[in-house]
């Protein structure tokens, strides 16, 4: 299994004046549908398609976001319905079997919460902060069971 370290922004190194030059001509940006900033000037994990703000969201730097799943850089580190928050929750810091590194132990904690989107893509909805809210995993399945959200919409092929 591969070992991964948490990275951090003194980690990284500058793009050459070439790359940068290449980013600003073609005016590229954010590939996440909810940024139009530019390309981040650091080499390193989402270099390529990510701004600066949002690569170092990305879970290498301990953050939540994931690039191919763009409604986890949405995320936050609370619950927005109970206000649990793993960063605040002794089992981490004191678990029966020891996490193995910083990663690991960041890892398990992302794991307790869920990007929630309040309209579902398939709805019309986006990735972004203004349609995804943070639950942890019982909120979540109360928020599925109250709203329904198991439920197709009547855009939605059904199966004949």
């Amino acid at each position: 299994m591969k070992q991964f370290t948490l990275l951090c922004k003194e980690d990284l190194k500058r793009k050459s004046g070439t790359k940068l030059k290449e980013q600003y001509e073609h005016k590229l940006t954010c590939t996440l549908e909810f940024c139009n900033k530019p390309l981040t000037k650091f080499a390193g994990p989402g270099a390529n398609f990510l701004c600066e703000e949002h690569q170092l969201q990305q879970r290498e730097f301990g953050g939540m976001g994931r690039r191919d799943r763009p409604w986890t850089f949405s995320r936050e580190w609370a619950c927005a319905w109970c206000g649990y928050s793993p960063k605040d929750d002794p089992f981490f810091d004191n678990p029966p079997i020891p996490f193995d590194n910083e990663v690991h132990k960041n890892q398990g904690m992302r794991s307790t919460l869920i990007g929630d989107h309040l309209t579902r893509k398939v709805d019309g909805g986006g990735h972004g902060k203004d349609n995804v809210q943070t639950l942890c995993q019982t909120c979540n399945s109360k928020k599925t069971a109250l709203f329904k959200d198991f439920v197709k919409t009547s855009t939605e092929v059904q199966p004949q």
